[in-house]
């Protein structure tokens, strides 16, 4: 016989920090200035993160400082979604895929990326870092306890 487990109380750690990024570059373009600028060897990760409820997929890449022991992670909060209609008319005007946009973090939209980091110390000397990176418009110090939805931030 099957049994069925629910989780009523999801514990989350608060002590995770967030760093938003606002930039025109791709998400690989990002990855390697931030490798080579400041020297964070982030690597791709095996799998990105899916939503499965948006049927949405975002970039994920992890950087593991091993003298420091600290891990930071660089994942993307867009997703275009792109969809094309069920039903095709004669009409070819309508007949033309669209797209919408799918954010892991709904409350943080104007972010095209994030930093999530367990590490506060290093929190500004970080984000003065990346301001110095050229094709990053905004870099925003956010509050993980504005955050509704924490789940969508774990990962493994």
């Amino acid at each position: 016989m099957l049994k069925k487990h629910i989780l009523n109380d999801l514990i989350i750690d608060d002590s995770i920090y967030l760093i938003g990024i606002n930039s025109t570059l791709e998400n690989h373009q990002l990855v390697f200035k931030l490798n080579r600028d400041l020297n964070l060897n982030f690597v791709r990760s095996k799998q990105d993160i899916d939503l499965p409820l948006e049927n949405a997929y975002y970039s994920h890449f992890f950087s593991k400082n091993k003298s420091r022991e600290i891990i930071y992670e660089l994942f993307s909060n867009k997703f275009k979604k792109i969809s094309f209609p069920k039903k095709i008319n004669n009409l070819y005007l309508f007949n033309s895929p669209f797209s919408k946009e799918v954010y892991l973090l709904k409350e943080y939209k104007e972010a095209d990326y994030f930093v999530k980091s367990i590490d506060q110390k290093n929190q500004l000397k970080l984000i003065n870092d990346i301001r110095k990176i050229p094709y990053i418009s905004i870099i925003y110090d956010l509050n993980s306890d504005e955050i509704k939805n924490k789940e969508n931030l774990i990962f493994n």
